[in-house]
């Protein structure tokens, strides 16, 4: 019986194929961090003596005016809509940067506001309430409340303003590079467009401090933070607004 001829060797993998591999590891590493923090660490226990008696987290609590399940299509529906809408019109793609760029920054989003809420351990608005439904404060939180005071103490940043501005901030440059809106040509309706998104996400921070989830300020970090972010990982991958190429991925001005 003849030998049978050696398999044919794997061809290593390219350089690009490496860089993907290693912008999903990467992402990987931040939703597991993420998901570490937010489930295994507890936040920082304050003084909330003062912040009670102030009246400052005696606020009455409120049904969130936008829930998870509302506030997620919000998130997710705008940038996937004027990333992919070149594609469908046939137009040259920068799918891969435009999705690499927002991916990054809501992980990355995603353990900072996470971290801050923990370190800084600051009382919601409505925390007690959120530990005391009668509200009269005792010594101890009664049994079964735990969890509800573990959240309440993770009042700054606000999450929903961070996440929006984060996104909603990355769709808002992505419109603006795509649009010519931070050169000569930008004018008028071409900003307008940019800021549409902005203002959704300024709506969807100012919630929070409406329905007594967070405190004024904690919206105004979340908002500068996932603002901060947005465009940080923008720039990673495109180049200025004011620049003659922006909207033009790096890699694809290079070919």
């Amino acid at each position: 019986m003849p030998p049978r001829p050696p398999r044919p060797a794997r061809p290593p993998l390219s350089p690009a194929r490496c860089r993907m591999l290693a912008e999903a590891a990467l992402r990987l590493l931040l939703v597991a961090l993420f998901l570490f923090l937010n489930t295994c660490v507890q936040p920082a226990r304050r003084d909330v003596a003062a912040a009670l008696r102030g009246g400052a987290c005696s606020r009455p609590r409120r049904r969130s005016l936008v829930p998870p399940a509302l506030l997620l299509p919000l998130l997710l529906l705008p940038p996937l809509a004027v990333v992919l809408l070149p594609l469908a019109l046939g137009e040259r793609s920068d799918v891969t940067p435009a999705l690499l760029a927002w991916t990054l920054a809501m992980s990355a989003n995603a353990v900072a506001t996470e971290a801050l809420k923990l370190s800084v351990g600051r009382p919601r608005p409505d925390f007690l309430y959120r530990c005391f439904p009668d509200g009269r404060p005792a010594a101890h939180v009664p049994p079964g409340r735990a969890r509800s005071e573990a959240e309440g103490r993770k009042s700054f940043p606000s999450g929903h303003s961070s996440f929006s501005f984060c996104s909603l901030g990355f769709v808002s440059l992505y419109v603006c590079g795509r649009l010519g809106a931070g050169g000569r040509a930008g004018r008028g309706a071409r900003l307008a467009a940019g800021a549409g998104p902005l203002a959704l996400a300024a709506a969807l921070g100012a919630s929070r401090w409406v329905d007594h989830h967070h405190h004024a300020g904690d919206v105004a970090a979340g908002a500068a933070l996932g603002l901060a972010l947005a465009a940080a990982c923008y720039r990673r991958y495109y180049p200025p607004l004011y620049s003659d190429r922006a909207g033009i991925p790096y890699e694809l001005d290079e070919d």
